[in-house]
């Protein structure tokens, strides 16, 4: 490792004197005679000759290694995106022909539960002997705590989606929470969040033109 500059000058000084003192001045009894000396002094290189070829050194990488190293571990990472995004796509594609297969306007669906929406207005929540609704979350898993009546998406004049929170409990629409009784505009791969159940809600695009 190199030393600081004064430091390695320093020490190259003391290390100078001490061989000096090592080696008797006289001719006779040095056993080294001073031509080997001399020879010996000219191979060793000083300490400023070698700092001054290491900063003369351009070490440096030049401007084209450079850019071409920066496109090189981008470009795995610009594969794998649009990877996804034809995925995305042809997964989206997939949903759009099987709804417009059934006749459906939109679909929710969850890991176990898949459900076509046919008609104008839904009723979400819970099915009990008393209480029947369209969309019976409790086929997703344990339902005990959402409410029998949920929520009520609507299908808009206009075409679009909206869903009501009937519920007494909060629901979660991407991450954002809707309270009890709030409307909220439902758009196409919109995640809803009910007590912990995740699902996702598709829109007919191709019936939806048409209307």
């Amino acid at each position: 490792r190199f030393l600081p500059c004064k430091q390695a000058e320093t020490g190259a000084i003391r290390m100078k004197e001490a061989g000096k003192k090592l080696i008797p001045e006289s001719g006779d009894d040095s056993p080294v005679s001073d031509l080997e000396d001399s020879e010996m002094d000219a191979d060793v290189p000083y300490f400023s000759d070698v700092e001054s070829l290491i900063l003369e050194m351009d070490l440096d990488p030049t401007d084209h290694d450079f850019h071409l190293n920066r496109k090189v571990p981008s470009y795995p990472y610009e594969e794998t995106k649009r990877t996804i995004v034809r995925l995305e796509q042809g997964a989206r594609s997939c949903l759009q022909r099987d709804m417009t297969s059934r006749g459906a306007l939109a679909m929710l669906y969850g890991r176990h539960l898949k459900y076509y929406i046919r008609k104008p207005q839904v009723l979400v929540g819970r099915s009990t002997e008393d209480n029947a609704v369209d969309i019976d979350l409790s086929i997703e898993g344990c339902a005990n705590k959402i409410s029998r009546r949920q929520a009520v998406i609507k299908m808009e004049e206009e075409g679009g989606f909206v869903m009501k929170n009937v519920g007494r409990s909060s629901m979660w629409l991407n991450g954002s929470s809707v309270g009890s009784g709030q409307v909220v505009s439902l758009c196409s791969s919109c995640l809803i969040e009910i007590k912990g159940m995740s699902f996702v809600f598709e829109m007919n695009e191709r019936c939806l033109k048409k209307k």
